[in-house]
């Protein structure tokens, strides 16, 4: 999947912005989620992934991944978009 990250400019962190447009459906992704591993609050508007590093994925694809570590953040959002199958 090709996105950009790019630093966060309201906190500490990064922002994963995919390059193709997406709306995702989020009560679909949960399950994906929680197979994979992580413990998943659904938000509605949003999914938090509690670290490490904690992350919040929108229905945009966006995913904000708050870690100061670029290569953590760029290995954090691989993962995620990997089990979403967002290629």
């Amino acid at each position: 999947m090709l996105y950009d990250l790019l630093p966060c400019k309201g906190r500490v962190g990064f922002v994963a912005t995919p390059r193709n447009a997406y709306w995702l459906n989020l009560a679909n992704q949960v399950g994906k989620l929680e197979q994979a591993g992580w413990r998943v609050e659904d938000r509605g508007v949003m999914i938090d992934l509690p670290g490490p590093p904690e992350m919040t994925l929108y229905k945009s694809g966006k995913l904000l991944v708050r870690t100061p570590d670029p290569d953590e953040a760029t290995r954090a959002a691989h993962r995620v978009y990997e089990v979403l199958g967002l290629r």
